[in-house]
């Protein structure tokens, strides 16, 4: 047969032939430069939300009467840690809406997956990984939170590599988690 533009053939012993097919370097068909730029962004985006993830477990853990349930009313006081922590939702949930429309929009064909999406359909994206609610309890923020940390993690340094991070907090009540913190 014949080779295709942007092409060479190199042995390859695994194959049945016994050569394949690999782009020319630096060639049309030859996309390492723009997948090392796609996984720059996506290692630098991740980070940015695994650092708010870990600042807003910190915030939930030291204050997390103030912060979460009923204290999420208290988001809209400056200079809370309250309002410090609906900020940091706030950045982490966009990202998630974001990255999921991305994925969306890569997987589409025409790379136009939803076209344009109104708020409520952002909102229904930035879900797609749990509730990230202020007002909800602090185990269940911090256990959503956690589970969307353990994606991030996979996508930055690849699948089960933070099998060693700390084990969350999914089966924790209410009470203990208080008990915990010396609230109780």
């Amino acid at each position: 047969g014949s080779i295709p533009t942007g092409y060479s053939v190199i042995p390859d012993a695994t194959e049945p032939s016994g050569y394949r097919m690999v782009p020319i370097a630096g060639g049309p068909e030859d996309t390492t430069k723009e997948d090392a730029l796609n996984q720059e962004g996506k290692d630098r985006s991740g980070s940015i939300v695994t650092q708010d993830i870990e600042k807003a477990l910190s915030i939930i853990s030291e204050n997390s009467m103030w912060t979460t349930g009923l204290g999420a009313v208290l988001k809209s006081v400056p200079a809370t840690q309250a309002k410090s922590l609906d900020g940091l939702l706030t950045t982490i949930k966009a990202n998630i809406g974001f990255d999921r429309l991305q994925q969306m929009r890569d997987a589409s064909k025409t790379g136009g997956a939803l076209g344009a999406i109104n708020k409520s359909e952002m909102d229904l994206l930035q879900a797609v990984m749990g509730n990230l609610d202020q007002s909800l309890s602090a185990p269940d923020l911090i256990r959503n939170l956690e589970r969307v940390n353990s994606v991030y993690l996979d996508i930055i340094h690849g699948p089960n590599a933070n099998a060693t991070a700390q084990t969350p907090a999914n089966d924790i009540s209410d009470a203990d988690f208080l008990k915990e913190l010396g609230l109780e």
